[in-house]
């Protein structure tokens, strides 16, 4: 039997009959070194061991904070219709105002109900919380009592005390673990890893022109510097304009919709710009029908979205490469968990209208039962038909350079007047895009704002469906050859009976394709665009600027 204290830096290790090579074996592995004793009148070795690593224990604090979302959800909701009971007449409110009142009622709801809590990290495992530490105090003086006088009654309540730390630690770091649990599991590991003193994978420097930036504030800056840089590269002088819109036959949000839309929010309870949870939202929704129910009819009336529900907080969102290139991060934003549940409201009426019709057959991005499976599968049938008949096939792939940022709501106004979309969702949905700010935040350290002058909101519920509508005519532009689209990935296939006329009829399409992309402002990637002709493969450098 091997005895180890580490808060002993002499011990003496006593072992059973034991070979001598087998306590070497054990020993060997320990930082200590020792010396074999041989008691004449005893069978045992006395091993005496001297501790040689002395290195210094890392005992920075951390104070981690969580959230305890046990509590009466019945009694919240009351709380909840008290608060909103006691508005002035919502009617009457402006939509600015009566969001205002609803957000700062729920935040009530919030701070009385889930109560937050922190804990101290002192190292990688030592939890301190103003309970703990105070049975710590409680333990240390019972045992500088019995370390006075040793008796029988002192040790008992020693013992005692220790037992009674210990299941106040046990049950601390359950919460905290239960709490976590609720979430993804990326987030969970990302937390119980930051608890036990492990560093993640988040952004911890940027490498600009060769120099390290560390500080969350200088990295913030460098975020919002390369992604203005990058967005107004391509909007150039563009400048939005404002347009009247006339609005007919409002068909308001009913109280069902409104109740979808809140089931439709997912359970996370990580807030956005209103520092309200989205599973908050979830929780209050009976008593939060009525009133949101007004407030989203009283916007579509007057095509006018809150200006709160503009301000973004944009997240860096590493796509690929090395974590110390700007480059390879893309700016989401986070929103207000309200406008969110508004944007459901808007998809819902959205998704009413024929798909087909709005985002055109080719699109497989952000569809029900499509996705990159189905687009894959119908490139390789459209490929297998083709080579059946022993035609010759090209096929190219076109990926857009920052493609939701730069899509221009006036563009987007004129075809989904094509569309046939009522005019009051193409109204509101054009204010909401209208005069957006935003902050790149990177851990505490926050960017200037800045205006964003064009785009359809990364992160947003209906970003991406407005950006399948702006794309929606590309396979009419390029008819009547094949296309096969994700989001803002394009393939385009090409056949013909010779090589000449292959490379002819391509050369034609690429030059209608991205001349089409030049007029409602998107420029191709030409290091991400690639052209392939079965059974040979050419690499091609395209200057998707002049449509070559």
């Amino acid at each position: 039997m091997v005895a180890n204290s580490l808060g002993i830096t002499r011990a003496r290790l006593v072992a059973g009959v034991v070979q001598e090579s087998a306590i070497d074996l054990i020993l060997s592995n320990c930082d200590f070194k020792y010396e074999k004793e041989f008691n004449e009148h005893s069978d045992h070795a006395v091993i005496k061991m001297t501790k040689t690593n002395y290195e210094k224990v890392n005992r920075d604090k951390r104070v981690v904070s969580f959230y305890n979302w046990n509590f009466n959800e019945l009694e919240a909701n009351e709380y909840l219709e008290t608060l909103i009971n006691s508005l002035p007449i919502m009617s009457e409110m402006s939509c600015e105002e009566l969001d205002y009142q609803i957000r700062a009622a729920i935040i009530q709801v919030f701070n009385k109900y889930v109560r937050k809590s922190s804990i101290t990290v002192k190292g990688s495992q030592d939890i301190i919380t103003p309970k703990i530490n105070k049975l710590k105090n409680w333990r240390n003086g019972l045992r500088k009592n019995w370390s006075k006088d040793r008796s029988a009654i002192n040790w008992v309540n020693l013992v005692r005390a220790s037992r009674i730390l210990r299941k106040e630690v046990r049950e601390t770091k359950r919460a905290f673990i239960k709490s976590k649990l609720k979430k993804n599991s990326k987030d969970f590991w990302k937390e119980i890893n930051y608890l036990m003193g492990k560093e993640g994978k988040n952004v911890c420097k940027l490498v600009v022109e060769g120099n390290e930036i560390k500080d969350e504030k200088g990295m913030a800056d460098q975020f919002v510097k390369f992604f203005t840089t990058k967005v107004n590269g391509i909007l150039g002088d563009y400048r939005p304009s404002d347009c009247v819109i006339p609005i007919e036959g409002v068909e308001s949000i009913s109280e069902l919709t409104l109740k979808t839309s809140l089931s439709r929010l997912t359970n996370k309870k990580s807030a956005g710009m209103d520092n309200i949870p989205g599973c908050l939202l979830k929780i209050l929704a009976p008593s939060l029908i009525n009133p949101l129910t007004v407030l989203f009819n009283k916007i579509l009336y007057n095509s006018a979205v809150p200006s709160t529900w503009k301000i973004a907080r944009l997240t860096p969102v590493h796509k690929k490469g090395l974590l110390t290139e700007v480059s390879n991060y893309r700016p989401v934003s986070n929103l207000c968990s309200i406008a969110k549940v508004f944007e459901l409201c808007i998809l819902q009426k959205l998704e009413c209208l024929d798909p087909d019709e709005l985002f055109g057959r080719f699109q497989h991005g952000f569809r029900k039962k499509h996705s990159t499976a189905s687009a894959s599968a119908e490139i390789v049938e459209y490929l297998a038909g083709e080579r059946e008949q022993k035609r010759l096939v090209s096929i190219y792939s076109a990926d857009l350079t920052a493609a939701f940022d730069v899509l221009r709501k006036e563009i987007l106004v004129e075809i989904m007047n094509a569309k046939g979309i009522p005019s009051y969702l193409i109204s509101v949905i054009h204010d909401y895009l209208s005069d957006r700010y935003g902050f790149v935040q990177v851990g505490n350290g926050r960017s200037r704002v800045r205006t964003i002058r064009a785009g359809c909101i990364q992160g947003s519920v209906i970003g991406p469906i407005l950006f399948s509508i702006y794309t929606s005519f590309l396979s009419e532009i390029l008819s009547p050859h094949k296309v096969v689209a994700y989001a803002d990935d394009a393939y385009l296939i090409i056949s013909a009976d010779n090589m000449n006329d292959l490379l002819s009829i391509t050369s034609e399409t690429m030059k209608t394709h991205f001349g089409w992309l030049k007029s409602i402002g998107m420029v191709c990637n030409p290091d991400k665009t690639e052209w392939m002709i079965m059974d040979q493969t050419v690499n091609l450098r395209i200057n998707t600027m002049e449509g070559k």
